[in-house]
């Protein structure tokens, strides 16, 4: 990676998510796991519960901090109503509608000017908003849809089992946002694939030849 995408901003906030995301990946789905198989924390110490509460709330709110949010919708009435769908569901669905504007808009414009010469470039660029638009739409549109049936009146029983998923595939877009983020620097996944090669290498296979002797190729007698 160049040095100058090394000092760019916005790759510093995008690598401190990063940061804050990995105990999140490493130690809080784990307990998830854990908590869903035994019914109890295990193993069953204080220190493992305080380490719980730090990973699920320290890093969690400090990516929050870091994405200039906070979700405060399930704590007011109306308020928490216009929180939910006026902040997390209308922007999803207008990240989506946005991100095929925008890939329309290119491909519009490049046909008017005739710059089929540019189409590597763009072709890049339209993988990698679709990556990442449709990483984030993709896991946290079908939960969206089903909390905003339950506020228009549809009974809590009702998908409250796929809630429990839905709730558990939202760790996805953590665990999955670090390969669409190196999928945008080619160059660094070049040198990644040759240092890990360089890792793996294979050794050299050596074949011998054995020669036989008259000696060793045993004769039949003839009684």
């Amino acid at each position: 990676m160049n040095r100058k995408r090394q000092h760019a901003l916005h790759n510093h906030t995008i690598l401190l998510i990063l940061i804050f995301n990995l105990p999140i990946q490493l130690l809080d789905i784990n307990f998830y796991l854990i908590f869903f198989s035994y019914g109890s924390v295990q193993p069953s110490q204080p220190i493992i519960c305080l380490l719980w509460w730090l990973t699920d709330y320290g890093f969690y709110m400090g990516g929050l901090i870091l994405m200039a949010c906070s979700p405060c919708y399930e704590s007011y009435g109306i308020l928490g109503m216009w929180e939910f769908i006026g902040h997390i569901s209308i922007p999803i669905l207008l990240e989506g509608i946005a991100s095929i504007t925008l890939i329309l808009r290119v491909q519009m414009q490049r046909r008017r000017l005739h710059q089929s010469n540019q189409w590597r470039r763009q072709r890049r660029m339209i993988i990698q908003l679709l990556l990442v638009s449709g990483l984030n739409v993709g896991i946290n549109f079908p939960g969206n849809i089903l909390l905003i049936a339950h506020l228009c009146g549809l009974p809590s029983e009702y998908g409250a089992e796929a809630v429990l998923y839905l709730y558990f595939l939202y760790y996805f877009t953590i665990c999955l946002f670090p390969f669409i983020s190196l999928s945008q620097f080619p160059d660094l996944r070049k040198t990644m694939k040759v240092k890990l090669l360089g890792i793996v290498r294979r050794r050299p296979h050596h074949t011998g030849t054995v020669t036989l002797t008259r000696r060793d190729i045993p004769m039949n007698r003839v009684a």
